[in-house]
């Protein structure tokens, strides 16, 4: 969506009697916590973008649960259908 190269925004900037390298590297540095936190924000923006990509579709689910736990010895399968359990005793029943 969008990619911002601050070395370039920089350059791009500032006038060109004042493109010295002192002055870039100052200013780089000033603006190097700037960039940490924008690269942490793209981190997190991908890795929010792929979460919201998966559902509830066992071939999705299961990439998210491998990509989340970095193993591939996570597999899904269907249980056995077994009666329904009572919640309440058989004198209770209601006809």
């Amino acid at each position: 969506m969008f990619n911002i190269d601050y070395n370039k925004l920089i350059y791009m900037l500032l006038p060109t009697h004042k493109r010295g390298i002192i002055t870039r590297m100052y200013l780089q540095a000033a603006l190097k916590p700037l960039v940490e936190l924008y690269e942490d924000f793209i981190h997190y923006r991908n890795k929010s973008n792929l979460e919201a990509t998966y559902n509830s579709q066992i071939m999705s689910l299961e990439t998210y649960l491998r990509n989340l736990f970095g193993t591939d010895n996570i597999h899904i399968i269907d249980s056995p259908i077994r009666e329904s359990s009572h919640v309440y005793n058989i004198e209770e029943e209601v006809d």
